[in-house]
């Protein structure tokens, strides 16, 4: 008789029920994106990479360890930005004669004029070659300046920085006139995000020697800022 006042058939020795063996081709569900598997025939998902480490634990099974991109998604599921998408970057813009390579010149006009203190001195029906860097590595497409759309060719990337040249021909752009400055648009334009700046200029004729007078421009520095609506904003300009 077992405990209870229940008979048992003589002979008849109850078993314990058999526990479910593992399916070996079951994986482990993982904390993290959604569908992040990980096992045996294991499937990671297509987000997940070898940047920031984050350990998982497997019952019955040693750590293993997983990462998650840093430019694609955090521990926390927000998408975080990629060292070529940084939300502060700087950039220098340097203007040189596209036939001899001599950078422009500028002048220092104090407060007379309302868009800068600073005048780029630039020649009428003359090629230019725009040069820019940017640190850290940014991506841009497209380049438009003074009524140009300018084809941006993509420099060697060196010191983790962004490399871009440009060709500008000022040819059609009138000499300015005296005490006159040209305020010219320049605009910059990559996935998700677009730079707008005036530049005061000044333009002399292809034989006016004034346009080498003054302070050699080796490159304009500006220290640029991404905002939420993808407006680049230069919270900084530095020449040298």
């Amino acid at each position: 008789m077992a405990s209870g006042g229940v008979l048992m058939p003589s002979g008849d020795v109850p078993t314990p029920a058999s526990a479910p063996k593992p399916n070996p081709s079951t994986a482990a569900s993982v904390g993290g994106p959604r569908g992040a598997t990980v096992g045996i025939g294991h499937t990671i998902h297509p987000k997940l990479s070898l940047s920031a480490k984050r350990s998982v634990g497997l019952a019955g099974a040693a750590a293993t360890e997983m990462t998650v991109d840093d430019g694609q998604q955090n521990a926390g599921g927000a998408i975080s930005v990629s060292a070529n998408n940084s939300t502060h970057f700087k950039l220098n813009i340097s203007i040189s004669d596209a036939e001899h390579g001599t950078p422009i010149m500028f002048k220092q006009d104090g407060s007379r004029f309302s868009t800068s203190q600073r005048t780029l001195k630039l020649h009428s029906n003359c090629k230019y070659k725009v040069s820019m860097q940017c640190k850290p590595q940014q991506d841009f497409l497209s380049l438009h300046i003074g009524g140009s759309d300018l084809e941006l060719v993509t420099e060697p990337i060196s010191n983790c920085a962004g490399e871009y040249t440009a060709m500008w021909n000022t040819t059609g752009i009138d000499p300015s006139r005296k005490g006159i400055r040209q305020d010219i648009l320049f605009v910059l334009s990559g996935p998700g995000k677009t730079l707008n700046r005036k530049l005061q200029t000044k333009f002399y004729a292809r034989d006016d020697g004034h346009a080498g007078m003054g302070h050699r421009l080796e490159a304009l520095c500006w220290a640029c800022e991404l905002d939420p609506t993808g407006q680049v904003l230069v919270v900084d300009e530095t020449l040298r």
